[in-house]
């Protein structure tokens, strides 16, 4: 196929867009790197185009899909004004597509029009892999607090009261070799319970088990169909501080360093088996293969 990827490419940061392109032309297809514009652009014929939270100004000559990542709506009032501007980029951008692939599967599952199809993100296979480093931190957050709703703000506070110096927080500007770097020198990374759901959560994950992170993670119905729990990742109930005290105690204890290492030994041989962005993308094309007829 040739695919026409409109994007924010040579962005930097976690450069999403560079390692799905990569992904597509590993999986056989050409990709048309299109750089996003006000306008919709014009280019040569393609028998797909593939976008992001770009937003279009005008239909499209060839079959089109989106791939939105991120959280659509969420009952969290500290994220209200953002859920808001993202209900209203589908409810004008849906119209105009083929099929849409949301990282959201509670938006998936409340959408009426069949156009929706849920689809997480996954790790860039150019960076994964772990770098063994002598342990420094005990306990890894990277993500922000302020700006992420009530419920982060809270755990990332009692993380700091509980934990103190154990905990670090890293809230930006932290990407791939960088971002791996880090996770080899970490003995537990923790993910937040805010906002998550059994059919939502970060791209995080995959991520931070792409580079051999030992993870604490939230529970989550659908995710636990991506990693196994006590072999794979180590999960907590939702809400409730004392399971994550727990957790955070069994893999911290000095008994358990065989333990915490197998944990992140086996996340990253899964992330490699089924969660690379050249998995997402086969699923994708093969969707579109089968629901466009094309």
């Amino acid at each position: 196929m040739r695919i026409a990827y409109i994007a924010r490419h040579n962005s930097g940061g976690g450069d999403d867009e560079g390692a799905i392109a990569y992904a597509i032309q590993q999986l056989g297809h050409e990709v048309i790197k299109v750089p996003e514009s006000r306008n919709t652009p014009r280019y040569q014929r393609v028998d797909l185009t593939l976008f992001h939270k770009w937003e279009p100004n005008r239909t499209f000559t060839s079959p089109s899909v989106f791939w939105y990542f991120d959280l659509v709506d969420y009952s969290d009032p500290g994220i209200s004004k953002r859920c808001a501007l993202r209900k209203r980029w589908m409810s004008r951008v849906l119209p105009m597509v083929d099929l849409g692939f949301c990282t959201d599967g509670d938006w998936v599952a409340n959408n009426t029009t069949g156009k929706l199809v849920w689809l997480p993100q996954g790790a860039d296979e150019r960076v994964v892999g772990c770098n063994p480093s002598y342990k420094t931190i005990p306990l890894l957050f990277t993500g922000i607090a302020d700006g992420g709703g009530a419920g982060r703000e809270q755990w990332v506070e009692w993380c700091r009261e509980m934990y103190g110096n154990r905990f670090t927080q890293v809230s930006s500007g932290v990407y791939r070799e960088e971002l791996r770097n880090l996770v080899g020198h970490s003995q537990v990374v923790l993910c937040p319970d805010s906002p998550v759901t059994h059919n939502y959560w970060s791209n995080r994950v995959y991520n931070l088990a792409g580079f051999g992170g030992t993870i604490v993670h939230p529970y989550c119905r659908k995710l636990e169909e991506h990693f196994k729990e006590g072999s794979e990742i180590l999960f907590y109930t939702p809400g409730d501080r004392e399971s994550l005290r727990t957790a955070i105690s069994l893999i911290l204890h000095p008994d358990s360093k065989e333990y915490c290492d197998e944990l992140g030994t086996n996340a990253l041989a899964r992330v490699r088996k089924e969660h690379l962005y050249r998995h997402r993308c086969e699923t994708l094309i093969a969707t579109v293969k089968e629901r466009l007829k094309i």
